[in-house]
């Protein structure tokens, strides 16, 4: 668990990048609001459900949540690619977690790091091809 925490530390480090290098392209609008509450909804009642396994942890993973749901609610006023590279990098995010509170499945693990490596590779290539 120590080392799942320092990784989620990181990882919330690299989405607030994301975040700062996404709104210098183009600030958030209307439509990168409404997928922030709606996937900030989706996140609290994850939570809620999850709350017992999180212990006093509740808090940081609510904390981690709120930066994913800016990083890819930002990355929706971008052009699509960056979108649906926030998009993956989100739900590999979330496989992670139902991995780490519901149940261990290795064919999970397999599309939660498909998901992460295509997601990356889509936002460098938004890079490039804008």
């Amino acid at each position: 668990c120590v080392h799942f925490m320092l990784g989620a530390g990181t990882f919330a480090i690299g989405h607030a990048v994301y975040i700062i290098g996404f709104s210098m392209m183009h600030l958030p609008s209307w439509g990168s609001m409404a997928v922030f509450a709606c996937m900030l909804m989706g996140i609290t009642l994850l939570i809620k459900r999850w709350k017992k396994r999180m212990g006093r942890r509740a808090p940081l993973f609510l904390g981690y949540g709120v930066m994913l749901c800016l990083m890819t609610a930002v990355s929706a006023g971008q052009a699509p690619l960056f979108f649906a590279g926030g998009l993956l990098f989100a739900i590999s995010d979330a496989l992670l977690a139902y991995q780490l509170f519901d149940r261990r499945n290795m064919k999970i693990d397999y599309v939660s790091l498909g998901c992460y490596y295509l997601g990356q590779f889509l936002i460098g290539l938004a890079v490039f091809a804008g």
